[in-house]
């Protein structure tokens, strides 16, 4: 899975992986962030439920769902412009007072996220702006993906898979027979 936009990778482009967006409405109108942003520990994860049977080797798996990614983003600050003024309005984004409005998920892009398919965040907690020395500061947030569940339950069992096609007791391809389709791919390669 991958909504990256080809072109942007980081090393020919690490401007684009620097800055993250917040808001707007697709991308349009949305907040760049200040500073230099690192994106770190987001990981698409699928939840499966095994079945293990009686007596026997072999398991039963029904994927159950996918679960909301988690991770942080490292803001790295170091101008009085980016601490004072640029930071106070971008964390806004990350603030919550259900007593004055409707808590609502934030649209986020940043290529990394984009390729996990992360498009929509809130904020689990934001931490305070630290010196980290020479004139550098940082401040951390931790963000969960905003995934509602779908109308309809997607539970499901895989059948099978192209391996697992013949009974489990069918014999493994030999050596020549590996060898063989090896060398018939390499012809095949222009």
């Amino acid at each position: 899975m991958s909504f990256t936009i080809p072109g942007l990778g980081p090393i020919a482009n690490p401007q684009v992986w620097d800055v993250v967006y917040l808001g707007g409405q697709g991308g349009v109108g949305a907040t760049p962030s200040p500073g230099i942003v690192t994106v770190a520990g987001f990981k698409r994860s699928n939840e499966w439920d095994v079945k293990k049977g009686k007596g026997a080797q072999g398991a039963t798996i029904s994927y159950t769902g996918r679960t909301p990614a988690k991770g942080t983003l490292t803001f790295k600050l170091w101008t009085d412009q980016q601490i004072e003024t640029d930071w106070p309005t971008f964390s806004n984004l990350f603030q919550y007072d259900p007593t004055k409005a409707t808590i609502n998920a934030v649209d986020i892009y940043h290529p990394s996220l984009a390729s996990l398919g992360i498009t929509s965040i809130v904020c689990e907690d934001i931490g305070a702006v630290e010196h980290k020395g020479n004139q550098l500061y940082e401040v951390e947030v931790a963000l969960l993906e905003y995934y509602p569940p779908p109308p309809v339950p997607a539970v499901s069992t895989p059948s099978t898979s192209q391996t697992n096609q013949d009974t489990p007791e069918a014999p493994a391809p030999t050596a020549e027979q590996l060898l063989s389709a090896a060398e018939a791919q390499q012809a095949a390669i222009p």
